[in-house]
């Protein structure tokens, strides 16, 4: 059953139906939230491993904050925890805690568990290893090639690959007494 993200305001819900959940204003993300410019591009993404979720901050501006505090690493959620991400608030509800037999065991110390795998990151197929693995996701899928509106192909695209940068270019236009020069 899937954990949600219920908004302390405006806002819609966000549901946590897979392994990754990747957050931010960015087509690329799972979930746009397009109704704050404080939220990056890729903001944050949830994960889920086995009964357990946790939420990272992925180098955004504003944050992920919790109880007042900035998200640095991994912040697991429990139910009813207030979490905000940029100045958006919400509360995040874990509809399976009722039907879980125990509860999840901290290790010594009270931190939680370092995050070993994830099977699936937004349907991509990618395996994750370590929780860090996700900036390097990150990247790739910024790197990508994605369509864009400005060509009507994507030939167009690569030929972008092709040009080169002249830094000593002089151009002098058919008037005499007009130069342009970078």
């Amino acid at each position: 059953m899937a954990a949600i993200l219920q908004p302390l305001g405006p806002g819609r819900q966000i549901s946590v139906d897979r392994a990754v959940v990747l957050i931010g204003r960015s087509n690329d993300c799972d979930v746009i939230l397009e109704t704050s410019t404080r939220i990056s591009r890729i903001h944050c993404a949830i994960v889920q491993v086995n009964n357990e979720y946790f939420i990272r901050d992925l180098g955004s501006m504003n944050g992920v904050w919790c109880g007042g505090e900035r998200v640095l690493r991994d912040l697991k959620l429990e139910n009813g925890l207030e979490i905000s991400i940029g100045d958006l608030r919400y509360l995040f509800i874990d509809n399976a805690v009722a039907q879980r037999s125990s509860p999840p065991v901290a290790q010594a110390g009270g931190q939680i568990p370092p995050i070993r795998a994830v099977q699936i990151l937004a349907g991509n197929g990618i395996a994750l290893d370590d929780p860090s693995d996700a900036d390097t996701i990150r990247d790739q899928r910024m790197a990508a090639p994605s369509s864009d509106a400005r060509f009507q192909s994507s030939d167009q695209a690569e030929q972008l690959d092709d040009v080169e940068v002249i830094d000593d270019l002089e151009v002098i236009d058919d008037e005499p007494d007009i130069r342009l020069k970078p």
